[in-house]
């Protein structure tokens, strides 16, 4: 048995991962490749791009040869949680083939810390707010399906304008509210660019006796960089 600290150091580059601060055994080493299955409950580590503490509560991790196989893992990312499953291919190299899914609920300590610290425009969020992406390919062309879902009342504001939902009820009085919006997008993620596939813009609404309805309100794609 090895320690992963052991085996990780100077290795993990493309994933930008730090050494865990939690002895995790490993099976084994063979031709260089690292075979383990491990309960990674009470691990942690650093995620070095944003120096993110990540404590992971549950979940397992199965490594065969250079496939990093992650089961049911779920995290603290410092406030917000992160749920993770599925594969990161060629994981010790310095660009990673993920296959996963991945689901967090956005908080504002999260933001504030990582983003709105180094920001002229903070980003401000209300509400529940949950994200689910599905991640596939190479870290530097990575493809994401992504959906964010913002239950009722719930707002995202960057810049002076604000995304939520429009507003129903009587005005000037507590029954207003605020619909549901679901944003959903399929984007490529390369070093310089992002290219857009689609992406669409839906609000739940009710109708006076109560009946809910999906409507799109936007359609867009294009590439940026």
């Amino acid at each position: 048995h090895i320690n992963v600290a052991d085996a990780f150091a100077g290795q993990g580059q493309g994933l930008g991962i730090g050494i865990a601060n939690n002895g995790v055994a490993v099976d084994g080493v063979k031709n260089n490749d690292i075979y383990a299955n491990t309960d990674l409950k009470n691990t942690s580590f650093i995620y070095k791009p944003v120096g993110a503490l990540v404590k992971i509560l549950s979940g397992h991790a199965n490594m065969r040869g250079t496939t990093l196989y992650l089961d049911k893992v779920n995290t603290q990312v410092s406030t917000m949680p992160v749920f993770i499953n599925g594969k990161i291919a060629d994981a010790l190299s310095e660009n990673p083939n993920l296959n996963l899914s991945v689901s967090a609920k956005l908080t504002q300590q999260f933001f504030d810390r990582f983003l709105n610290a180094k920001s002229v425009y903070p980003i401000k969020i209300k509400g529940d707010i949950n994200l689910n992406s599905k991640l596939r390919g190479p870290i530097n062309a990575l493809r994401t399906i992504s959906t964010l879902n913002m239950d009722e009342n719930s707002s995202l504001y960057y810049m002076g304008a604000t995304l939520s939902g429009a507003p129903t009820g009587a005005v000037n009085t507590e029954e207003v509210t605020t619909n549901p919006v679901t944003i959903t997008a399929d984007a490529v993620m390369y070093p310089d660019k992002i290219k857009l596939n689609s992406m669409k813009y839906d609000q739940t609404i009710t109708s006076q006796n109560k009946k809910k309805s999906v409507q799109n309100q936007l359609v867009a794609s294009g590439e940026f960089s």
